[in-house]
């Protein structure tokens, strides 16, 4: 009968364990299913980001060739005014010289 007793009580300790073991078990694959979600969501973040960095890069190359073009047409621009301003210029000067010479 002692042993029976015994078995028993050796039965019922390894039920509880089992219990708390599942217990565990289920704690762990809810944490689990929690990462998964996180990493998850964090990878649509990422894909949100690096979209928006492609954007960006891609408008700060638009800008520079803007920039780049505006650069030449003013140049163009002060080239034209300079040649405006120096061509009446010209003329004035020009029977000076051949007094000169």
């Amino acid at each position: 009968m002692r042993e029976y007793q015994r078995l028993v009580r050796e039965y019922q300790r390894l039920i509880h364990e089992y219990q708390r073991l599942m217990r565990e078990y289920q704690r762990l694959i809810h944490e689990y299913q929690r990462l998964i979600h996180e990493y998850q969501r964090l990878m649509r973040e990422y894909q949100r980001l690096m979209r928006e960095y492609q954007r960006l890069i891609h408008e700060y190359k638009r800008l520079i060739h803007e920039y780049q073009r505006l650069a030449h047409e003013y140049q163009s621009l002060i080239t034209a005014v300079f040649i405006y301003l120096n061509y009446p210029l010209t003329f004035f000067f020009a029977p000076l010289r051949l007094c000169v010479t």
